[in-house]
């Protein structure tokens, strides 16, 4: 009796023993990880800042980015490069029980003012008077072929077309003369020709503009028509036309004659 008391005790403490040294609930996971890749044909894949929320990380040479140890919550992931455009811009993710994989982007060498079939802009016109009327820009389908390349017309009443060449973006007529409205890529100082008798000069390549559709990092041109008008002009890689300011400069003071602000854009 004794004895099947023993046995019956070593048991018991061996299956306790068991129990205490191999715990069969697993440790629950408190960060996650999300990743993705970002391809082009266009530009370097690689380097390219990558944020979520307010931690950010850089591309491999392959185009791939991790963040390994990200908290439950909202991030809207934001890949950035000067001179480069997403497709998404962003994307908002939300990290509860598992990783997020897969969250990738294209990257395309950007332009000044992108020309697409439907691309629309919006602006407030303010003028001296003081007038205040609305107007809208539209990329109309309609493309028409000059010197083998593919022009592109507006909505307006102009007679001018437009495209974006590896220096920058042009008007024409059909007469055929061209001119280089802004130069882009370009370097702040920068004065080049505009067309064959005026120049305009980069003053910025960076600066920060705020209109009602937002805030932009902008390109600033500045444009001396002559009889003291001057024409400030601010444009934004991948969005176009921010603001424009047009002013009579006359023993230090500024006279606004006429000021467009963006306020809605749709851009593909």
């Amino acid at each position: 009796m004794k004895l099947k008391a023993i046995i019956v005790l070593t048991l018991s403490l061996f299956i306790f023993s068991c129990s205490k040294d191999s715990p069969t609930d697993t440790p629950q996971k408190t960060t996650f990880s999300l990743s993705g890749k970002i391809v082009s044909t266009e530009v370097p894949v690689s380097g390219i800042d990558v944020a979520a929320g307010t931690v950010h990380t850089t591309t491999d040479a392959g185009g791939n980015y991790t963040f390994a140890n990200l908290a439950p919550g909202q991030y809207s992931v934001v890949p950035s490069k000067d001179n480069v455009t997403f497709n998404p811009r962003s994307q908002n993710v939300t990290i509860s029980t598992s990783d997020m994989p897969n969250i990738n982007f294209t990257a395309s060498k950007a332009v000044i003012f992108p020309l697409k079939a439907g691309n629309r802009w919006e602006y407030t016109i303010t003028y001296e008077d003081p007038l205040v009327i609305n107007d809208t820009m539209i990329v109309l389908k309609d493309t028409t072929l000059f010197f083998n390349e593919v022009w592109w017309k507006y909505n307006t009443k102009s007679a001018f077309y437009y495209t974006n060449k590896a220096d920058g973006y042009w008007s024409t007529l059909v007469s055929g003369s061209t001119n280089l409205l802004y130069k882009f890529p370009a370097v702040a100082g920068e004065i080049y020709k505009n067309d064959v008798n005026n120049t305009k000069r980069v003053v910025s390549v960076n600066e920060q503009v705020t209109v009602a559709a937002g805030t932009f990092t902008c390109y600033h041109y500045v444009f001396d028509q002559g009889y003291g008008l001057t024409q400030d002009i601010y444009l934004s890689p991948g969005i176009g036309l921010v603001k424009h300011t047009q002013y009579y400069l006359k023993s230090g003071v500024k006279t606004i004659r006429e000021n467009r602000e963006l306020t809605l854009y749709i851009v593909n």
